[in-house]
């Protein structure tokens, strides 16, 4: 009987896994309300950050978006511009096509 102790096969390994996950919104609303606890103080600060927050992403996202469409109309003149170009030295070039025809 000792050798089918000995044969016998080793039981599962278990693997240990804590999942982390880090919330930037969870922990931000956590610290607002650890700050604002009835004082008329830290309520006027988390009102101007709250100013201060939506008008830095608002305004970058402005610019960016403007930029962005200022870009884009650039372009599509440019585009525009090489394609007149194309068209007229084909027109340019098509009377001297056409005698290689006749």
């Amino acid at each position: 009987m000792a050798l089918f102790g000995f044969i016998k096969p080793p039981s599962h390994q278990r693997y240990e896994y804590k999942p982390r996950f880090w919330d930037p919104e969870k922990e931000e609303l956590k610290e607002r309300l650890e700050r604002g606890n009835g004082d008329p103080e830290a309520a006027k600060s988390r009102i101007s950050e709250h100013f201060s927050r939506r008008s830095t992403r608002g305004g970058g996202y402005s610019n960016y978006r403007h930029k962005e469409i200022m870009r884009s109309n650039f372009r599509l003149a440019m585009v525009l511009v090489i394609i007149i170009l194309i068209a007229y030295l084909f027109l340019i070039a098509l009377p001297d096509f056409l005698t290689l025809f006749e």
